[in-house]
């Protein structure tokens, strides 16, 4: 608690995988969202319908922001 300028530092970090959650016009996070947690070794499974999977071009670059962030290798 109070450590707002901190966590306002942690939130700037995070933003291009907050962004690259959002590519090719998606509207809801929550696909490539599944898709980080799959890269990372959770369960996540498959995004409800209307929801649709990523592709291997959203899943890639997903995969390319998290190493750039240093979450994976």
């Amino acid at each position: 608690s109070g450590k707002v300028k901190e966590a306002a530092e942690m939130q700037q970090n995070f933003l291009p995988l907050f962004r690259s959650w959002g590519q090719n016009g998606r509207f809801n996070p929550c696909s490539l969202m599944k898709e980080s947690m799959k890269i990372v070794g959770y369960k996540a499974g498959i995004p409800r319908l209307p929801l649709t999977p990523g592709t291997e071009e959203e899943i890639v670059e997903v995969r390319r922001v998290m190493k750039k962030l240093n979450i994976i290798q």
